[in-house]
């Protein structure tokens, strides 16, 4: 079963959400360089983690479409 992408949003902006983003979004960012011209692809509920990557050539955030939509 996936959670909900309201249930995601609502817990990334928690708290508890705020603090795991920024720790994982410094792992993902030790590894590729948010500064350097590339593809970004993210699987699952990535949005939280991929927006230092928005000025890259590409972002695509690719998520189980039970997960639902969000705007």
């Amino acid at each position: 079963m996936h959670p909900d992408i309201l249930e995601l949003a609502r817990f990334y902006k928690s708290p508890l959400g705020r603090m795991t983003r920024d720790i994982l979004r410094s792992q993902v960012q030790a590894h590729w360089d948010p500064n350097l011209p590339r593809s970004m692809l993210g699987l699952g509920y990535a949005p939280p983690f991929l927006w230092p990557y928005l000025g890259s050539e590409r972002v695509v955030a690719a998520m189980p479409a039970a997960q639902g939509v969000l705007r």
